[in-house]
């Protein structure tokens, strides 16, 4: 069997351990939302239960970077899955409050663990031509998986204990796959773990589009129902809405991946966050639950779940090989953040201005971006012409420090 081959198969069996995954959390992810009211829990308490994993998810992407470096992805994954998966199980042994929450954080660590092996291993296979489809297909992996795992709930009363048993068997399933795959996992020129204060000198556009990204996919998810009994929508209604804004996500995250891998990605990402910008500020005065207010929907969560793997694309693009788990791991502690400050942005501006705030934060969510992006391209195209300047043959080590950081810079 040749290397492409070996590779090809490797990164297929990442996908479907990937896919078994989110299986299992998109399963669990809602099941626990519906049973924290069925256990009686109050407001608060379910409050403190989810955002557990949030504090989980950033603790292991600081956590887990050092463990991949010294026993390798294969293992890393092995061990995390298997965390998850016991997490899965405890649930249904106590009903205790803290116990769940205790559960939700170790299930975070697990999941931003697993996270980062995924990502660094896909970035490792990857050239700069073909990065952005391996991430757009890595994301329809993911988030058509987590929308699978709704139905899930159908299989069982979710007052029982056997959902919570078929999410554990779904995640340890996920072990095959990646113990079987014939190709190597990635290994490491040095144990060098990019920190986030070098990826944001590197890529102060990746982290910030990042950082928004997380606080934009995390309210659409976590405020669109809200948003939705605000302005009154029925039950379907708001399952609608929620489900075109995640249809949009898995269908236009291949066509902009391969456009991300024709024309530089800079441009690519101003594209779409003036796309969102737009798309949001439309859909503040559209009449809810309208046709035009769901295709709106669909756009607005195809643009943004794209964001993710532009974002990371463009941060790996420039990302040498040894440090692609540490990148991983600083960007998805940077969008973390913004996963946690996205919910409580737009419902502050919702109790400010009303339903329309929701919009109006999705919209301010990307403008920083467009901003952002435009302002690089223009310095990018200044630092071009004046990139043919003659200097002497003997140079100064400033001037040679200036050439070497401008090299450094991806070519668009």
């Amino acid at each position: 069997m040749s290397t492409r081959s070996g590779t090809t198969f490797g990164i297929r069996a990442l996908f479907l351990a990937m896919a078994l995954l989110m299986l299992g959390n998109g399963l669990q992810a809602s099941l626990i939302g519906i049973r924290t009211q069925l256990e009686g829990f109050s407001g608060f308490t379910t409050g403190i239960v989810m955002a557990a994993y949030f504090a989980g998810f950033l603790g292991g992407s600081f956590l887990v970077p050092r463990f991949v470096i010294r026993v390798g992805h294969i293992r890393v994954f092995a061990a995390l899955a298997s965390g998850a998966s016991a997490a899965a199980l405890a649930y249904s042994i106590s009903g205790d409050p803290f116990t769940w929450a205790a559960m939700r954080f170790i299930t975070g660590v697990c999941f931003a663990g697993l996270y980062v092996v995924a990502e660094s291993w896909i970035h490792s296979r990857a050239t700069n031509e073909t990065r952005g489809r391996l991430m757009a297909t890595y994301m329809v992996t993911v988030l058509g998986a987590a929308g699978l795992g709704q139905f899930l709930l159908n299989v069982s009363d979710p007052a029982g204990f056997e959902l919570f048993i078929l999410t554990s068997i779904l995640i340890s399933m996920a072990v095959v796959p990646v113990s079987l795959a014939r190709s190597p996992a990635p290994e490491f020129e040095s144990e060098h773990p990019a920190s986030l204060t070098e990826l944001a000198k590197r890529s102060p556009l990746g982290v910030v589009a990042g950082l928004l990204t997380g606080a934009s996919n995390a309210a659409i998810l976590g405020m669109g129902a809200v948003y939705g009994i605000t302005v009154g929508m029925s039950t379907f209604d708001i399952a609608l809405f929620i489900a075109a804004a995640l249809a949009g996500g898995v269908i236009l995250q291949w066509p902009l991946g391969i456009l991300s891998d024709r024309m530089p990605r800079r441009a690519v990402i101003l594209g779409v966050s003036i796309a969102s910008t737009a798309t949001a500020v439309v859909a503040a005065s559209q009449i809810p639950a309208s046709p035009t207010m769901m295709a709106l929907a669909f756009l607005y969560g195809g643009f943004a779940f794209s964001m993710y793997s532009l974002s990371i694309s463009y941060i790996n693009d420039t990302t040498p090989s040894h440090e692609f788990v540490g990148a991983a791991a600083a960007f998805l502690f940077v969008s973390g953040i913004g996963a946690i400050a996205g919910p409580l942005a737009v419902s502050w501006a919702m109790d400010e201005v009303g339903a329309e705030g929701y919009w109006w934060s999705l919209a301010a969510f990307y403008a920083p971006v467009a901003g952002l992006a435009l302002y690089r391209i223009l310095i990018r195209a200044r630092y071009k012409e004046q990139r043919f300047v003659p200097v002497p043959h003997r140079t100064s080590p400033v001037i040679g420090s200036i050439i070497e950081d401008y090299e450094a810079e991806p070519e668009e």
